[in-house]
């Protein structure tokens, strides 16, 4: 039998909490908890990629080629 990696546990989670208490009623922090994922922990610890990577939602964007560190702004009073 093959096991649930961290996103089938998170999917099987919000599924049960969904028919239970309607989408309404469920936050992700609780569909997280069910899932035996402890986002406020995560997050307490500034470690939203931990956490996202756990439950299989990171999202990777890669580099973006913007240049945005190279701006320069000067200010001329007078």
């Amino acid at each position: 039998m093959r096991s649930i990696g961290a996103r089938g546990k998170v999917e099987r989670a919000a599924l049960d909490l969904f028919a239970a208490e309607g989408i309404d009623g469920v936050s992700i922090a609780e569909i997280a908890a069910a899932a035996g994922v402890s986002a406020k922990a995560r997050l307490a610890n500034n470690d939203g990629y931990g956490f996202f990577s756990a439950i299989g939602d990171l999202v990777v964007t890669g580099p973006t080629l913007t240049n945005v560190n190279d701006f320069r702004a000067v200010l001329v009073l007078g």
